[in-house]
């Protein structure tokens, strides 16, 4: 909790072959004593004239934290009995990583995400899980795999920007390099929150905006992800 979280908001219409960006990306402080509304969330991504594209909008919110912790954790803290031993691999650590986290190291050349319950992320993790029940409860949002229903208009999915940049201060390559927003620095919070932005994006279009591929679901047998949440991500390949 502080004063670098990025935000950024961009809109695509359908057949359109372009984004029309609502506002240029910045960084803002959290509230002290109150949680984030969407209200507030809008009011620092959109600009005022703007506004009124979001009324008959489908809205995808895209969080660069994670959404939920490892299923085994929970159970540990909740005073179950789980299994707890050395695996050969740290990222098989089921305490310290979710099955999402092990899908990206496998799939996309070892890349590991941090561990939401034993890394820093899981401040991050705690502010954003806070944040999103309160959003589901005062605004109808539904998070996505865990409540996924194919009439909801207003949705949040977990994504990972650092998985399409060369490294933590590198510039995205194409074909997201050419989408971005052409007024924001990077490294910056504010850039990581665009590319966020157009991940919500390719999550909403479902493949119909042909500049951007569709995100990586999650497998139909992999039920832990109800619980534990999903990382959507571009496919391999993607900005190399």
């Amino acid at each position: 909790m502080g004063n670098k979280q990025g935000v950024a908001a961009v809109m695509w219409k359908v057949g359109s072959e372009e984004l029309e960006w609502l506002g240029t990306p910045n960084q803002f402080s959290l509230p002290i004593g109150s949680l984030l509304s969407t209200q507030m969330l809008i009011e620092e991504a959109v600009d005022k004239n703007n506004t009124k594209m979001l009324e008959e909008s489908l809205i995808v919110i895209g969080i660069d934290a994670p959404l939920g912790f490892p299923a085994d954790f929970v159970q540990l803290v909740s005073g179950e009995p789980v299994e707890c031993f050395r695996p050969l691999r740290e990222i098989d650590n089921k305490l310290a990583y979710r099955d999402t986290d092990r899908q990206i190291y496998n799939e996309l050349d070892n890349k590991k995400p941090l561990s939401a319950t034993f890394d820093k992320l899981g401040n991050n993790c705690t502010v954003a899980v806070c944040h999103i029940n309160k959003w589901c409860k005062e605004d109808g949002y539904s998070i996505h795999p865990m409540t996924n229903n194919p009439s909801d208009k207003k949705i949040i999915i977990e994504v990972y920007p650092a998985l399409v940049k060369p490294s933590q201060d590198g510039e995205v390559k194409s074909p997201l390099k050419e989408l971005l927003h052409k007024n924001i620095p990077y490294p910056s919070d504010a850039y990581d929150a665009a590319i966020c932005a157009i991940m919500a994006v390719a999550y909403g279009a479902d493949g119909k905006f042909l500049q951007l591929p569709k995100l990586v679901h999650p497998p139909d047998h992999l039920d832990s992800v109800n619980k534990e949440g999903w990382i959507y991500h571009f496919p391999r390949g993607t900005c190399t």
